[in-house]
């Protein structure tokens, strides 16, 4: 059975009355529902058939509501308002469903008409109001609102509140104020009210009425500790510190022990800011001890002290340990006791931290202490605990692009080269705007492309790595060694490699590639200079002997080559290649 023939069945059914209906509805609305109960027939006499059109309209925009169908039911209301020009119900239905549709401008005009017809209906009042805001029609929505706090009580309190918020984004501060002020007059003083106020005299600049607001919040409520904390950041703000400690001392009087820890903090921070480190660092002492401080007020008052302590691992490390013993569970304590040992070059306790600390069921930043974990083994080369630790923070934080880095790091030096590849590659998909990881991503690859001698991949990564940071002095050192290696476009590498040794003019191995790259361009007289820089820097370095020989060599100074080299197999016995060139010298180069 179609739609269209079950309404008129439930329109018989109904037995619909011809009868007039009043066009103005009573002031006291219980619901928003008894805006739309009817149909409301109204106007001057119309026909039966006309009024039967009007109650199907209706009931086909009714029915096309209640399953969503916004347009159709919006298209059924304004046919049902065609019928009957002065059916204010059918426009104010037309305007909600072209609100639903999201044609804030096309339910405005409905919502227009249905206040015209009827304009004590609250409900139509607040949707014309609301979309007079969402038309950006601030000052016409205030004055809609006006005239509905004429409308009851009940509809007041909600247009003043309104208005309130209009002149708020407006930065209207003292229109707002009074809108607070007449809600206060209906309801009395509340907490939300109050706190409104307070905002507002805070905004306008007038303090000692913003404090007179919170004295009065803190009247109403004597027990609520959070009004009193509330009016102590309020003087701290403004720098009234004495003030602030002068309520805060009040509060300790009260001998209140649950609040006991919150308040002696308070007092801690106050003190510091009035330039008595000493009276704070006690009282932040007596917050520790009585215990009761949350994981964010712990760790407030603490990175005072540590920031106090400087460079003093030591201390900081007494007073982290002094921590642990009051709140066992703090995990990012372990993690901070586990930073601190590590400057002071104690790893294996500093590792032993990290585990506390991921072992604590507690943890609220578990991901940051894995990281400072990983960093740990791996600055302790512990290659097989990393590898580990890094494959189970993947499985606990996939989507994390630094543990693919550890792993990386772990494999490579485990000489897994293919997994590690692999596992770099994945990291860089999990990579944003962290620059610096990325580029050690891309050289870490590069290495490991140069050793499977694919060099067109390497010579990719290389310059992936540049293009995020073109001033690493190690990327510009290594790529220009590998271009050197291979003979291959030499001129590029020079750029790079006197880039390196200008931006670290000790680095021995910086000034060796430099002269490198210029041994392989033939240009042996000006390469000694730099070998000589990294031979002082380095001299019983036995590569940089052995380039130096070779260097010497093509100049035809045989002896002094032949020196260099023999200094260098002493340092390095195994190498054949060296004995070879103390008996035999090099082949002449092409």
């Amino acid at each position: 059975m179609s739609l269209r023939l079950l309404l008129m069945l439930a329109l018989m059914l109904f037995g619909i009355s011809c009868a007039k209906r009043p066009t103005v509805m009573s002031t006291r609305v219980k619901s928003k529902d008894t805006a739309t109960k009817s149909p409301a027939v109204s106007g001057p006499v119309m026909l039966e058939v006309q009024q039967g059109q009007v109650q199907f309209y209706f009931f086909e925009g009714t029915a096309a509501k209640a399953i969503g169908q916004w347009d159709k039911a919006e298209q059924s209301f304004m046919r049902a308002l065609s019928i009957d020009p002065s059916n204010a119900t059918c426009a104010y239905e037309a305007a909600r469903m072209a609100l639903q549709s999201g044609d804030a401008r096309r339910a405005l005009e409905h919502s227009r008409k249905a206040v015209a017809l009827n304009p004590l209906n609250p409900w139509f009042l607040k949707l014309l109001a609301q979309l007079e805001q969402n038309n950006a029609l601030n000052q016409e929505a205030i004055k809609t609102l006006r005239y509905l706090t004429t409308l009851g009580e009940e509809h007041a309190l909600e247009a003043w509140e309104n208005m309130g918020m209009i002149h708020l984004q407006l930065q209207e501060y003292s229109k707002s104020l009074q809108c607070y002020q007449e809600i206060e007059k209906i309801v009395g003083p509340q907490a939300e009210i109050l706190e409104q106020k307070k905002t507002l005299y805070v905004l306008m600049n007038r303090k000692e009425l913003a404090v007179k607001e919170m004295q009065r919040l803190i009247a109403l409520y004597p027990d609520e500790l959070t009004y009193k904390l509330s009016l102590v950041q309020m003087h701290s703000e403004w720098g009234q510190y004495a003030q602030a400690l002068n309520l805060i001392e009040e509060a300790l009087r009260g001998n209140d022990p649950v609040n006991l820890p919150r308040l002696y903090l308070a007092a801690s921070e106050l003190l510091y800011a009035l330039g008595r480190p000493e009276q704070g660092e006690k009282k932040f002492v007596d917050a520790l001890e009585t215990k009761g401080l949350d994981s964010e007020e712990l760790l407030q008052g603490l990175f005072r002290i540590l920031e106090k302590e400087g460079e003093n691992e030591a201390a900081r490390e007494a007073w982290l340990r002094r921590a642990l013993k009051v709140y066992p569970r703090e995990s990012l304590l372990y993690a901070l006791l586990g930073e601190s040992l590590m400057k002071q070059d104690r790893g294996e306790e500093a590792a032993n931290q990290y585990r506390l600390a991921l072992s604590t069921p507690s943890v609220t930043v578990q991901y940051v202490i894995w990281q400072q974990y990983q960093s740990c083994l791996l600055d302790m080369q512990l290659m097989d605990s990393l590898e580990s630790v890094s494959r189970r923070a993947i499985d606990l934080y996939p989507s994390q692009g630094a543990n693919y880095f550890f792993l990386g790091v772990a494999l490579q030096r485990n000489r897994k080269e293919d997994e590690a590849a692999n596992v770099l590659r994945s990291g860089l998909t999990y990579i944003a705007d962290q620059t610096e990881l990325e580029a050690q991503i891309h050289i870490m690859l590069g290495d490991i492309e140069h050793r499977r001698a694919n060099h067109a991949e390497s010579d990719r990564c290389y310059e992936k790595a540049l293009r995020l940071q073109p001033n690493n002095s190690l990327v510009l050192n290594n790529f220009a060694y590998y271009l050197s290696l291979r003979r291959d476009n030499l001129d590029s590498a020079l750029a790079m490699s006197q880039r390196a040794t200008q931006a670290e003019p000790s680095n021995s191995s910086y000034q060796d590639t430099y002269a490198w790259v210029l041994y392989q361009m033939g240009r042996y007289e000006q390469a000694l200079t730099p070998m000589q820089k990294a031979l002082e820097n380095s001299p019983d370095n036995a590569t940089l002997l052995e380039h130096y020989g070779d260097i010497l060599f093509h100049l035809k100074r045989t002896n002094e080559a032949k020196t260099q080299w023999i200094k260098a197999a002493e340092i390095d016995p195994k190498n054949p290649a060296l004995q070879d060139k103390v008996l035999h010298g090099l082949p002449e180069r092409p």
